[in-house]
């Protein structure tokens, strides 16, 4: 697994950064963008990519679970689509056996689990209300068009429900002994995994409409008896790796930043 995962992570390193990078192809009625792409990412589109690749033996395999990893039971389909880490594609991708929950099996030098809770409402009725035009992405499609597929989109919203989202998470200071990386904690990391990024609680009401715990998705990878952190950064606008305990020192003093979750792939 480490051997797959190092050959992927190398093979798209320096790629274009790309927000909304995916969409549900040439039949989507609200995003047309490519159901998948291997020329520019963001941090999902990345990893659903890899992880893809990873477990598949061909194309067509590799198109179904695609699919089963960024949509619900595979359904194609921009509603369908796993917008929300904590509650939609966590779930979906254990349940596929592609990813185990590890943060919770991990513990300090005196045996105790050093993983915390948290919870947030993910509001997805009132997340599909927030959706603006920049939402709407059908490049031949005319402005009415285009208002037409945003209140199709909005109407969704009619159709959902919101949920609690529970995550446990390893706190930053837990994995720091002062600004020291707690090497013990370390090394009951995966050789390869997925690590996200958790900001518990994090209100973004005003800005899409619901609360979030997750921001920010990459995979970890031990290379040389060294952990490293693969993923599609907006910040240089690429993707990138970087020693994890150096990426994650880097958040001890963030505001909303508390710490991450960890899979093994």
């Amino acid at each position: 697994m480490e051997d797959r995962l190092a050959f992927l992570c190398h093979y798209f390193l320096d790629k274009p950064y790309l927000d909304g990078a995916c969409g549900e192809g040439t039949e989507g009625k609200i995003d047309q963008n490519p159901l998948y792409r291997t020329d520019a990412f963001d941090c999902v589109t990345f990893v659903n990519l890899v992880l893809a690749l990873i477990f598949s033996k061909d194309l067509q395999n590799f198109q179904s679970l695609l699919k089963k990893i960024n949509y619900k039971e595979g359904k194609v389909g921009y509603e369908n689509r796993h917008h929300f880490m904590s509650v939609d594609w966590n779930p979906a991708n254990e349940q596929l056996g592609l990813i185990k929950p590890l943060t919770e099996t991990i513990k300090d030098a005196e045996g105790k689990p050093i993983f915390q809770m948290t919870e947030a409402w993910i509001d997805r009725p009132n997340w599909f209300r927030h959706r603006t035009l920049e939402a709407i992405k059908l490049p031949n499609a005319k402005a009415q068009e285009k208002k037409a597929a945003l209140d199709q989109l909005h109407q969704q919203a009619e159709l959902m429900a919101g949920e609690k989202g529970k995550l446990s998470f390893c706190p930053l200071d837990k994995l720091f002994k002062e600004e020291n990386a707690d090497e013990f904690v370390l090394a009951q990391f995966p050789k390869a995994g997925v690590m996200e990024i958790v900001r518990p609680n994090w209100d973004l009401t005003r800005q899409i409409g619901t609360h979030l715990n997750i921001s920010h998705v990459g995979f970890i990878l031990q290379q040389s008896g060294q952990l490293y952190f693969y993923h599609a950064s907006s910040t240089p606008q690429k993707v990138v790796v970087c020693l994890l305990k150096d990426y994650l020192k880097s958040f001890l003093k963030h505001p909303t930043i508390r710490g991450v979750a960890i899979w093994t792939i």
